[in-house]
């Protein structure tokens, strides 16, 4: 509002701002009504100077800003009482915790932009933590937002930057570039480049990458494409600059520059521009670097002209020679690899041909699309195909366009009003069950609107997202209607009812609806509930897994409706299950709407050793005739179940005391991404001095934990699959703590300062083959150089939050990533596939003596010689003991033989030995097929 014109810096500035009082009381009470309008004088609502603002529409946007808090309706568009409800301080607003240190001020005094405990909400685990602040987690909208929110702006820097910047990295220590962020260690900036004197540059990350480690460049001569002879580099001779020659290493790094452009001494313009690595060549005579792409530009950048005097005939050698002077190629993450060790045991063989079977894939017949369209076609289809038509009498052609499910119209121009659903499945366990899931759009009445199915297989759709459009029935939709999204799972082999879920549509006004779900699988399918609120006629009620209080009706096959009373005809194949006359799922090997249509990529035998073949069949009408995924049997892997997993027979030196359990560490090397690493937990038969293990994990590395000691077992080069290997746990293969390997003094330095002394351990103890600090493992190479990598010493054994395991006990994987298989490993009284048994009450029970030897998701043959010796000896005396019986029991009903006191008693107890017997087996069954995972409850 203005009183008169009064301009400001060319700002023509209001003399009050007017607004609505019952929305802002909390911090902006009145000061003046002027024409029944609550206001405020421009000076009194906290504004900058207005000296500062370069337009009248920064000043409006800053206004805006301030008034923002005022949106926010007091106790109208969010319950206080909520558990996911923030209430702002001295108000009587309140917002969702979800919009706490959001970078948006939402309440009056700016509060939740300064809440202190947002790590500890229940989506910390999606919010962005500073380096440097433990109490404040941002959402990911203040990511990248070019609005510096950290301390030290960690939140505008690249995520791998960032990570350099704040970690220590082994393969990244003084290699010549500098990428730690200083830290203050006893009064001084320490850095990953500085304190090298001890470290060994010339090693496996530094070798042969075109970037000089060493001050001589000795680590990048004898490299593979190098143009000179042994020990030399290249050089452009100041006398002679008309070709590339080659310089001794040894006049190389000597602080004399014999090259142009500094190539034998680039520690001086490293040292000179540190932050900057595209300034790496020399001006002779001018003591300064210039950026190597100004060279030969026609312009004489450095005093004497260095930078154009070999410009002549610039040939590809000239090109290449200059252009590895800056350091700007050099990797920007560097992993952990293996090169230059020594293979343990020594006669570990890799055979190749495996290696190869192992990484083939089925065929796969692809049809190219031919996207060459005609110009004047390209843009009439919006996110649509065009198609031309043609009638019968091949006259009349036109075009038409075929839509996406999101768009319709002649020319795909209109967006469907929609609920766009993101998903992703998760498992504990049935790591080789094929689900079925059906998602429904239906209304409050339980009508469908409309409904979607995909096919989820653990071991191929680990990681996968589906993306699902649910259109409503009609256009537009009915808003009179609440809507959710009703979620049914299957199991695709028997097509058994498994687990649903719900979700409401809690904003219905949008016309696109996006709704993101993870779904946890239970282990075990949901049984009916008997006490249900409403009557299921024929169906049976059963509650959803997310929402605990609220039940459906799940109908019976032919039946629909809210409480399954209307009955239909269902059109589906046999064998399929009809959910409505529009919907089957089909049983496994079959496809189509109707459930017809047989799958044509397991008619054949494609998968061997019993393996079992599914058609990459995910989504209904999306099928390739050639991709499908082999389950493998227990034992068996490769894309075809080709291969035996590898076996490794492990024994014990005398010297080594043998415990009752131990750990297995793999780790699998890639060269373009972080290790991995899978642990396991193996338990040893009493007064056994060997154990043999079964995995289909491809690994390099294993090391056993025993107690508080590692050992390396095996170390190759290539990975190791379907391997058969014999080792041995030996004290020579032990490894050193760190603490065993340096002084006090070393030792209990900062780690940046101690891991620049870790390749003096390898280079004085000869003997030495491994070592570990609390965070890294290292291990001696052939040239007596440290080879170290992140090792997780005190990883938590609960299958990554999805613990099917019960009574404590652990769960460990064969892929942290995408398991095929899981285990539980139980405590002491306990046993089965989930640790669901227990065998506490009983001093002497079966379950203790033979439980521990009988392998899960093992068959029969495959189990230990002590267990089927026990089947046998168990049936032996069944057969045995029934046959003594009922012969007792035909002799002693005679009353003759009962005439003696003796004869009842013996009666009794032949009743007594069969129902004995038969009680001995059936535990005995019991046991094995609880352990053998046939049973789970």
């Amino acid at each position: 509002m203005y009183e008169s014109a009064k301009v400001v810096s060319t700002i023509s500035l209001p003399s009050y701002v007017c607004y609505n009082e019952v929305l802002c009381k909390d911090f902006l009470p009145a000061t003046v009504h002027l024409n029944d309008s609550t206001c405020r004088h421009i000076d009194q609502i906290g504004l900058r100077e207005i000296s500062k603002y370069k337009s009248f529409e920064s000043l409006v946007k800053e206004i805006k800003e301030i008034f923002r808090t005022c949106t926010i309706i007091p106790n109208g568009t969010y319950d206080c009482n909520h558990a996911n409800a923030y209430r702002c301080e001295n108000s009587t607003k309140c917002i969702s915790k979800y919009r706490l240190v959001d970078g948006i001020k939402d309440c009056p005094f700016q509060d939740d932009e300064t809440f202190n405990a947002s790590c500890t909400l229940n989506d910390s685990h999606s919010r962005f933590q500073c380096f440097n602040d433990e109490k404040r987690c941002f959402v990911p909208l203040i990511v990248g937002n070019k609005y510096v929110d950290c301390p030290e702006g960690d939140d505008e820097e690249p995520q791998v930057l960032l990570q350099k910047q704040h970690h220590i990295y082994f393969q990244t220590i003084c290699d010549g570039q500098e990428d730690l962020i200083p830290i203050t260690i006893g009064e001084r900036n320490e850095t990953d480049e500085t304190e090298c004197e001890y470290w060994a540059c010339n090693s496996t990350y530094n070798r042969c990458d075109g970037i000089w480690a060493c001050y001589n460049g000795a680590d990048e001569v004898n490299c593979e494409g190098s143009t000179c002879p042994p020990l030399q580099h290249m050089c452009v001779f100041p006398s002679d600059r008309n070709k590339v020659q080659c310089l001794p290493i040894n006049r190389t790094g000597d602080g004399v520059i014999d090259c142009i452009g500094g190539s034998d001494e680039r520690q001086y313009c490293r040292t000179l521009h540190s932050d900057d690595k595209l300034l790496r060549f020399y001006c002779s005579n001018d003591s300064k670097c210039i950026d190597t792409y100004d060279l030969c530009n026609g312009n004489s950048d450095c005093l004497f002209a260095d930078d154009e005097q070999f410009c002549g005939e610039l040939t590809t050698e000239f090109k290449t020679h200059f252009s590895s002077l800056n350091d700007f190629d050099k990797p920007k993450s560097v992993y952990f690899v293996l090169h230059n060790i020594l293979t343990y045991p020594p006669n570990l063989i890799s055979n190749p041909s495996q290696r190869i079977s192992a990484s083939v894939q089925s065929p796969l017949t692809k049809t190219a699309f031919n996207t060459n369209f005609r110009s004047d076609w390209a843009w009439r289809c919006n996110r649509g195909i065009d198609i031309r038509v043609r009638m019968s009498d091949y006259t009349n052609e036109s075009h038409n366009c075929l839509c996406p499910p999101s768009y319709y119209g002649d020319t795909c121009q209109y967006q469907n009003q929609r609920v766009s659903v993101t998903l992703q499945l998760r498992v504990a366990s049935a790591w080789r069950t094929l689900f079925t899931a059906l998602i429904l759009l239906i209304n409050h009445e339980g009508k469908i609107e409309s409904h979607d199915q995909i096919e989820y297989l653990p071991i191929r759709d680990c990681q996968t997202k589906f993306h699902i459009y649910l259109l409503y029935s009609t256009r537009p939709k009915d808003y009179t209607n609440n809507y959710s999204v009703h979620i049914d799972v299957f199991n695709k082999f028997t097509l058994k009812y498994h687990a649903s879920w719900t979700f409401p549509i809690l904003f219905p006004f949008l016309p696109v609806y996006p709704l993101a779900i993870q779904l946890t699988l239970p282990i075990l399918p949901l049984e009916p509930v008997q006490d249900c609120p409403f009557p299921c006629v024929h169906g049976q009620c059963t509650k959803y897994t997310n929402t605990q209080n609220t039940s459906f009706c799940r109908c019976d096959p032919g039946w629909s409706g809210s409480q399954c009373t209307i009955q239909h005809r269902c059109n589906c194949a046999l064998g399929s299950l009809c959910i409505n006359p529009l919907i089957c799922l089909c049983p496994y090997g079959t496809f189509g709407s109707r459930c017809f249509l047989r799958q044509q990529p397991c008619q054949s035998d494609v998968c061997s050793n019993n393996g079992r073949c599914v058609a990459d069949y995910v989504r209904p009408g999306v099928v390739n005739a050639n991709e499908y995924t082999c389950i493998c049997s227990q034992g068996y892997t490769g894309s075809r179940c080709e291969l035996r997993e590898t076996r490794i027979d492990l024994s014990f030196m005398d010297s080594v005391v043998i415990p009752e359990s131990l750990f297995i560490h793999f780790i699998e090397t890639q060269a373009h991404s972080p290790h991995i690493q899978t642990i396991l937990l193996k338990r040893i038969p009493l007064d056994q001095a060997s154990l043999t293990i079964y995995t289909s994990i491809i690994f390099n590395i294993a090391f056993v934990q025993l107690q508080n000691n590692y050992y390396l077992i095996i170390l190759s080069e290539l990975p190791m699959i379907a391997a058969n290997i014999s080792t041995q746990i030996t004290l020579s293969q032990q490894c050193a703590s760190v603490q065993d390997s340096f002084d006090g003094s070393i030792a209990n330095q900062h780690l940046l300062r101690r891991i620049k002394h870790y390749h003096i351990p390898c280079q004085h103890r000869n003997e030495l083959v491994c070592f570990y600090d609390d965070i890294h493992m290292c291990l001696c190479d052939l040239s007596r150089h440290a080879n170290c990598f992140k090792f997780e010493h005190n990883a938590t054994h609960d299958c990554y939050g999805l613990n099917p395991c019960e009574n404590e006990g652990q769960c460990f994987q064969d892929d942290p990533k995408c398991p095929s298989s899981s285990i539980c490993v139980c405590d002491k009284c306990f046993y089965g596939t989930r640790c669901q048994f227990s065998t506490k009450g009983f001093s002497l029970s079966l379950d203790v003596i033979l439980g521990y030897q009988i392998r899960p998701n093992v068959p029969l043959s495959q189990q230990f010689t002590v267990v089927k010796v026990a089947i046998v000896f168990t049936i032996t005396i069944y057969v045995l003991g029934t046959i003594n019986g009922l012969m007792s029991i035909i002799t002693f009903r005679e009353k003759e033989t009962r005439t003696v006191g003796c004869g009842l008693y013996l009666l009794i107890s032949s009743i007594t030995s069969i129902i004995t017997m038969n009680v001995l087996l059936l535990k005995v069954c019991f046991l094995v097929a609880s352990q053998m995972g046939l049973i789970t409850s």
